[in-house]
């Protein structure tokens, strides 16, 4: 009903920095839990992040900001309704230092590990499995914030291609979002569809929304800062 190609393809079109097709399959082959390598833990070099594509990728619940200098803060911001505001975060990096250092995060997704920060450390992982409703709802809405934002990432990072990407997309989930409704049971997935095109025909209201936060964001900080 639903083949590697199928999934592929639908990852492929809502694919952001951090979800892409060979970290998603990389992820699905080692059972959806990833153990810290010591070769990380043990490292103390930090790195410089590259400029890719316009963007210097940063994953926002990792994220330290130096506020030694405010002035060289930025907003963040997402189209209303979306997900994404740290990847847009990553457009405005171009100028910035951007250190990754070595360590790791215990990402609890479904908080399921309540009593974390008074200590208790599970000895075994729940499973994160396919036939919870809670689950598969949140992977249906983390791909519906997903799709709403991808099309003024394209808008700001590969103007030019834009109009060629939002066409893949659209063919993309046209093929897709029945086998995905389909292998889920659930037709919420065709909804889709319309954030998709809805976001993409606003495109250039939520681009000037992007410019007019960073221009905000300036006139706040000389107040504050004067």
């Amino acid at each position: 009903m639903l083949s590697e190609q199928d999934f592929r393809l639908f990852i492929e079109a809502i694919s952001n920095d951090i979800i892409s097709w060979p970290n998603i399959k990389n992820l699905m082959e080692s059972g959806g839990v990833t153990y810290a390598s010591t070769d990380v833990l043990t490292q103390n070099d930090a790195s410089d992040v590259p400029l890719i594509g316009g963007c210097k990728f940063i994953s926002g619940a990792n994220l330290c900001i130096n506020l030694n200098k405010p002035d060289k803060s930025l907003p963040f911001f997402n189209p209303p309704g979306a997900r994404g505001e740290d990847t847009f975060l990553s457009t405005m990096l171009q100028d910035r230092v951007v250190r990754r250092i070595p360590c790791y995060t215990f990402h609890d997704g479904f908080s399921i590990y309540q009593y974390l920060l008074e200590g208790v450390l599970p000895i075994h992982l729940s499973e994160i499995t396919a036939n919870s409703s809670t689950i598969n709802t949140r992977f249906l809405n983390a791909c519906i914030g997903w799709v709403r934002y991808k099309p003024l990432l394209v808008y700001i990072t590969d103007p030019e291609e834009y109009e060629q990407r939002m066409h893949f997309l659209k063919s993309a989930l046209a093929e897709t979002l029945p086998k995905m409704a389909a292998h889920f049971h659930d037709d919420r997935f065709f909804t889709m569809m319309t954030e998709f095109e809805r976001y993409a025909k606003n495109v250039k209201r939520h681009y000037n929304q992007f410019l007019l936060t960073q221009r905000t964001w300036k006139k706040l900080l000389r107040v504050i800062l004067s």
